[in-house]
Order: structure tokens, then sequence, then C-alpha cells
């Protein structure tokens, strides 16, 4: 539960890193007159979706998110049982060495 609560303050701590960079560029912007783009951010249109990451725009579409998703979700299933299988193979030779 400790190392829950770590990663999530880790999280938040590098959220409110990317918003005050992001609230920094708007500031650098409006006393520049020039139109950066977000050092982090995500704008939907339509059936696109732009993904912001260090002033460069990458577009996607919607249903090729969702695939990479179920792939991904897919694969995560597949390396989580491989890892429970892992560790149960470890505890029945760990048994076997220390109680027989």
């Amino acid at each position: 539960m400790i190392k829950l609560y770590r990663s999530l303050l880790v999280l938040a701590v590098i959220i409110l890193i990317i918003l005050g960079l992001n609230i920094s560029n708007q500031g650098i912007n409006s006393l520049t007159m020039e139109s950066r783009k977000p050092l982090m951010g995500i704008q939907t249109q339509g059936s696109n979706i732009s993904v912001f990451t260090m002033g460069e725009t990458h577009s996607y579409g919607k249903q090729e998110i969702v695939r990479h998703i179920i792939v991904s979700t897919k694969r995560v299933q597949i390396y989580a049982q491989a890892a429970n299988n892992y560790m149960l193979r470890i505890v029945r030779i760990a048994k076997v060495l220390l109680f027989t």
C-alpha cells in the first residue's frame, strides 16, 4: 500500500511540473507574441486525437488508439500471467527444498 502512495505522489509531482512548464510557456508566448505549442497536451478534433510533446504535434486516429490499447491490455495480461506462473514455480521449488 505504501508503494501505491509513493507512486501516486511521484505521479502528482510530475503532473505539477508539466502544468507549471505549460503555464510558463504560455507566459513566454504572451511576452514574445510567439505561438509555441504546449510542452505536453492532448486535443481532440472529430475522429483525430492530437498529442503535443515538446512542442511537436502527433496526430492519431481514435480507432488506431483503441486498437493499440486493446493489444497493450492483452500483452499486459499475458506478461502478468507469465510472472504469476514464474512466482508459483519459485514457491513450489522453495517448498520442496525447505520442507523435505
